[in-house]
């Protein structure tokens, strides 16, 4: 944006609380958290889904995998309308997709070994997870790996002999990970690390061990607000939480009979996999204000790997009045504004669906024909196309004491996004 100062932000909204940061962010629809996780049903593995009200009460049960294999591990696309999963229905531990209601089920990756997906990347076309059960790779062993959608392909990250990864997570703007490593077929000797998101085809680059007193770790998580981590501790008996510089270590849960695969709710409560002494663990939430545990209430007889929707919202540069500055706006006046939508090399502003945006909480403008007043150029010259919007000025819901209006919206395929751009309220 020309002759601009242009303002970064990401506004998290998670459940009762928020944080700035920079890069993608969580957010929650107050009144419905949605939770994946597997369960045995006569010895029959298959994925469920729970929807809870903001009072963690379930209201819905939905069982979204029924057939005569071992359907687990699920997780979320990142606008939450798919579901990727590892399966044994073509007869080898593979990557599935479906949809949020259990239909168009698809074999994700084309590979003659196993894969097992734990993240949906922001790239769409991306999955990552682990491999194995290779010839190099000995039984016990877990390698991470990058499964593109759409070529069905493998990409391995790492592949260090000897020694395992347990669990991993990503940071929002997926530069920096999370990892539990141990001795290969010894889930006792994992210890914590991060590294920078980059492999040299062997390894994360930049890895750097967070000294704990415990081991044992595993299936660790990093917070909404990306200040702590939460994993399991000796060998899934217990639940540890430290800062991300590794300072502040406690646990909450200690000598629990299964205490396993926590997942973050909001920045005060987590869900987990929990029995405290015996077999047929269930999802039950640890709020970290008091200590309480308290289950959810699930019907199915044993629960494992929660996983939560956290809806992730892009940010995006977006220049309100293209060419002018300051952006001058009269309130009374009965013309409109126009906004670029700007694309970089991580937004595609020509997938953007104009009816979806809102200006200050003013929609895109509607020509004649009942079509949106928008058009496809390139506004700042860097050879990427972007998109300008028009809204009226009279249905900009803003006031004299403003300076900044916020610009949201979704692409075609449902990735939500965000931008603000200064505004100068003028009376003429």
């Amino acid at each position: 944006m020309k002759g601009k100062t242009r303002f970064y932000f990401c506004l998290i909204v998670v459940v009762f609380l928020g944080f700035l940061l920079t890069g993608f962010t969580y957010s929650f629809e107050l009144d419905q958290i949605k939770i994946l996780y597997y369960s045995r049903v006569s010895n029959n593995w298959d994925v469920y889904l729970i929807i809870l009200d903001s009072n963690l009460n379930v209201t819905q049960q939905i069982r979204l995998t029924d057939q005569p294999c071992y359907d687990a591990t699920p997780c979320w696309s990142p606008d939450g309308s798919k579901i990727a999963f590892e399966s044994t229905y073509g007869g080898n531990n593979e990557t599935w997709t479906m949809d949020i209601d259990g239909s168009n089920m698809e074999k994700t990756v084309i590979y003659q070994y196993k894969t097992r997906p734990q993240i949906w990347s922001q790239i769409h076309n991306k999955i990552y997870g682990y491999y194995g059960g290779t010839p190099e790779i000995p039984p016990g062993d877990q390698e991470v790996a990058e499964f593109d959608i759409l070529t069905k392909t493998v990409i391995p990250l790492t592949f260090v002999p000897n020694y395992n990864t347990d669990g991993f997570d990503l940071y929002q703007n997926e530069t920096k990970i999370v990892f539990a490593r141990g001795l290969e077929g010894n889930g006792r000797t994992n210890n914590l690390f991060t590294a920078d998101f980059i492999s040299n085809g062997n390894d994360f680059q930049n890895i750097v061990q967070i000294p704990l007193s415990v081991s044992g770790i595993g299936y660790p998580k990093v917070s909404p607000n990306e200040s702590r981590f939460v994993f399991s501790i000796s060998s899934v008996t217990g639940i540890g939480i430290v800062n991300v510089d590794g300072s502040g270590y406690w646990a909450p849960i200690s000598g629990a009979y299964w205490a396993a695969a926590p997942n973050w709710i909001d920045d005060n409560r987590i869900v987990l996999s929990y029995s405290e002494t015996g077999p047929n663990p269930k999802l039950c939430v640890l709020d970290l204000r008091d200590l309480s545990i308290f289950a959810l209430g699930t019907t199915t007889p044993e629960d494992y790997q929660p996983r939560v929707l956290h809806l992730k919202v892009v940010d995006v540069n977006i220049d309100i009045k293209p060419g002018i500055y300051p952006n001058s706006i009269n309130l009374g006046s009965n013309g409109n504004v126009p906004v670029a939508i700007l694309s970089d090399e991580n937004f595609d502003a020509s997938t953007v669906d104009p009816l979806s945006v809102r200006l200050a909480g003013a929609e895109v403008r509607i020509k004649g024909k009942g079509d949106p007043q928008a058009n496809i150029e390139d506004v700042d010259g860097d050879g990427l196309i972007d998109i300008v919007v028009h809204v009226d000025t009279k249905a900009l819901e803003l006031s004299a004491e403003d300076t900044e209006a916020i610009l949201t919206g979704e692409t075609y395929d449902g990735i939500k996004f965000q931008g603000v751009d200064t505004v100068r309220i003028v009376n003429e």
